[in-house]
């Protein structure tokens, strides 16, 4: 149920000319892709029809244009930096340390927003909102489909909603976006306290 409340990460846009239908689009993809680095908050909030509850988790992302990122959920830590990837939970004080697959995507909580053009088919809901839906031979534990709303004045993601597999409305509302024409490398190594139980799957 939290797999994509890690997903918040760096949108790598490919250059092409863009329909008049998704001019915002693009240019949301094109203001994040002329950084090193994009910062998100963001708030997911998870509406669940069965047992009618909404809970909200806020967290932030710091995302290099090469794939490394820091990405923090509440009190659990997501590291990647470009080799392993470190999944750190406070609360039982345990760090799980994996090497992705390279021929798979980095992982699953790294999801959709990193390459949009590669992952999905966009159309146009209206000039600001937009349904994708994941193309064919895509792997991962992504969306299959998702509505992503833009803000066309500033060329920031508003919001990103989608179905998770336990039916449940997923609704991502970014609240604040930077990006940085730097990447500090120190962000991205492994920072983890000394009494931290490490499990190693590789």
């Amino acid at each position: 149920m939290k797999t994509f409340l890690y997903s918040l990460v760096l949108l790598l846009a490919h250059s092409s000319l863009a329909r008049p239908e998704t001019d915002a689009l693009e240019a949301v993809k094109s203001k994040i892709s002329n950084g090193d680095c994009t910062y998100f908050e963001f708030a997911n909030i998870i509406e669940s029809k069965i047992f009618g509850v909404v809970d909200t988790i806020h967290g932030s992302a710091y995302i290099a244009k090469d794939g490394r990122y820091k990405i923090e959920i509440g009190s659990d830590v997501f590291l990647y930096d470009g080799l392993l990837l470190y999944t750190y939970f406070l609360e039982t004080n345990q760090l799980i340390i994996e090497k992705p697959d390279s021929g798979k995507l980095v992982s699953d909580e790294i999801s959709f927003v990193i390459k949009l053009d590669e992952w999905y088919d966009s159309k146009a809901n209206s000039k600001n909102s937009y349904a994708l839906k994941k193309k064919e031979g895509v792997e991962g534990d992504i969306p299959d489909s998702l509505e992503l709303i833009t803000n066309i004045a500033d060329s920031t993601i508003v919001e990103i909603r989608y179905i998770d597999i336990n039916e449940d409305l997923n609704r991502v509302e970014f609240l604040k976006q930077k990006t940085d024409s730097s990447c500090s490398a120190r962000g991205f190594e492994p920072d983890f306290p000394d009494s931290v139980e490490k499990v190693k799957l590789y």
